[in-house]
């Protein structure tokens, strides 16, 4: 947990995840103190390649628009 700096490690990691392109499991949340800009870090992630989705009870469903009550992520190599 990163506590909003979500965008800051995925660009720390780019090289990294372009190279491997692992699963990617993380909360991305816009509440205080948390990360200032979600859809940034959500569509520099898709920029690499991957295909995010949001887990909603036990359930992965496809990521249409950020909301703060659905804020785990998996996002899956295309």
């Amino acid at each position: 947990d990163v506590e909003g700096l979500e965008t800051e490690v995925i660009e720390g990691l780019t090289d990294t995840l372009s190279k491997f392109k692992p699963i990617i499991f993380c909360e991305i949340y816009s509440g205080t103190n948390s990360n200032p800009d979600p859809d940034r870090t959500i569509n520099l992630i898709i920029s690499l390649g991957y295909e995010p989705f949001i887990l909603k009870g036990n359930d992965l469903v496809p990521f249409v628009k950020h909301d703060d009550n659905y804020h785990n992520y998996f996002f899956i190599s295309k």
